[in-house]
């Protein structure tokens, strides 16, 4: 049989037409089933409202789906409902559709923002500190190793301690703090590096490698 009939036969059982809205199709459906339900027919069974049952509740889901699509029930005023562009169901295929490639511009948004963040915050190593030492001026040179609230080359442990307290790391020829360390030989003092993020007192702006004259 046709669907165009089947769903003819669907509005006769409910006593609706195809313009009415979907609450008083859902109640007429609910009323219906009600009727044809084996708990409300007494004594024997019933096959023929059985039957009827189910081809009821067939056609209902047909006629859902349909709504669900086309945002109005088979056979009614097209003009009287919502372009099927605007429909429930095309909204959300729509909406899931514009999430993936918002979401992967978040995504990709975030992860250049924590490069971003990871290359301002890393140490500002030097390249390469050259083997041969770097000559300090003598005006340096002839500072009081235990004088002053800057570190000096020459200056002894207890000096080092005194002005940039206890080191993160401690070694024979080399006190780390953070990024930054100062290097020893037979406990003196001979050079240093100051990173900006750890900047040692070294009485400079910035230090990278300051060393003992010859």
């Amino acid at each position: 049989m046709p669907i165009t009939t089947d769903f003819l036969l669907l509005y006769d059982e409910l006593k609706v037409t195809p313009d009415c809205s979907l609450d008083h199709f859902k109640r007429a459906y609910r009323r219906r089933v009600a009727d044809l339900h084996p708990d409300r027919v007494s004594g024997k069974a019933n096959p023929a409202a059985t039957a009827r049952l189910q081809t009821l509740t067939r056609l209902h889901d047909e006629a859902m789906r349909f709504h669900g699509y086309h945002g109005r029930l088979p056979g009614a005023n097209q003009a009287a409902h919502i372009a099927p562009a605007e429909t429930p169901m095309r909204m959300a295929a729509h909406a899931a559709k514009s999430r993936s490639p918002a979401r992967s511009i978040l995504v990709a948004a975030l992860i250049l923002a924590g490069a971003a963040v990871a290359w301002i915050l890393l140490p500002d190593e030097p390249a390469d500190i050259p083997a041969e030492p770097d000559h300090v001026s003598s005006a340096q040179t002839r500072q009081p190793n235990d004088g002053g609230d800057f570190l000096i080359v020459g200056m002894d442990e207890g000096g080092v301690r005194r002005i940039q307290g206890e080191p993160a790391f401690l070694a024979t020829d080399r006190w780390e703090y953070g990024p930054s360390y100062v290097r020893f030989d037979r406990h003196k003092v001979v050079g240093w590096y100051s990173s900006p993020l750890y900047p040692l007192k070294t009485g400079a702006p910035h230090q990278n490698a300051s060393k003992t004259a010859n």
